[in-house]
């Protein structure tokens, strides 16, 4: 799913910059309330979701929202392209920091929904962020790594989450699109509320089944493979490199 939603990305950023750089700012104003009903209802929708599948899907909404902001800032700026790729880069891979952990939790239902085992899809839907209280004590590790995770998504200094959405919205600015940029600044506050409500239940709440010791079992390479994603989450909100081209100038 990553993969597709970067390569349609692309594709509209071009469209974007060639023939839609000749569209009626009238066309070009229901895009941009388009974009902003993206990112509403992808943050309210997130919000209080008690489902960790529904709140990932709802939050990629509005991660899409984020993106189309870049593609309407190309409009203007076509520096914009370099931070909307870095953009789709950091979020493929905090999102697979994510999913990463939640595959090993859902291998490991048993501590949770001893009562699905055998039946995967039924665990599939039914993961609640509640699920994973105590998952910092039981594995820190994992623990860990999503927590890096989450917090890129939710754009939380220092990691790297936090220089895309900043140099996405600088870009907005930029452009002049200060309704949109306004509204994705509100998103993101939006997203640390319901981004750090998971964070807490994995670090600050009692194990949901403190009866029963979890096993988180993984190959070398597994955990090698999650503190690359990890880590490369917190280098690149230190360090950026080429990675991104900041806007100067409409």
């Amino acid at each position: 799913a990553i993969c597709s939603k970067t390569a349609a990305f692309v594709v509209f950023v071009r469209l974007m910059m060639g023939p839609g750089s000749q569209l009626p700012s009238f066309v070009l104003g229901v895009l941009s309330g388009i974009v902003a009903l993206t990112l509403i209802l992808g943050h309210l929708s997130a919000l209080g979701q008690p489902y960790t599948k529904r709140l990932m899907a709802s939050s990629s909404i509005a991660q899409a929202g984020y993106l189309l902001i870049g593609a309407l800032s190309a409009v203007y700026l076509p520096v914009m392209v370099h931070i909307i790729l870095g953009y789709l880069l950091i979020y493929a891979l905090s999102s697979f920091c994510v999913f990463g952990v939640m595959a090993f939790h859902q291998l490991n239902h048993r501590t949770w929904a001893p009562e699905l085992l055998g039946n995967e899809e039924s665990v599939d839907a039914s993961e609640e962020i509640a699920h994973y209280a105590g998952l910092g004590r039981r594995d820190p590790f994992l623990g860990g790594v999503l927590a890096f995770g989450l917090a890129s998504l939710a754009g939380i200094p220092p990691f790297a989450g936090f220089v895309s959405k900043l140099l996405l919205l600088l870009g907005a600015f930029q452009a002049q699109l200060y309704g949109l940029a306004t509204v994705g600044l509100l998103g993101v506050v939006v997203s640390v509320a319901y981004y750090l409500g998971w964070i807490r239940e994995v670090f600050f709440e009692e194990p949901f089944n403190p009866t029963v010791a979890t096993v988180y079992a993984r190959t070398p390479w597994q955990t090698i493979l999650l503190v690359i994603l990890a880590g490369s989450l917190l280098v690149l909100g230190f360090y950026q490199g080429p990675l991104f081209c900041l806007p100067s100038g409409r």
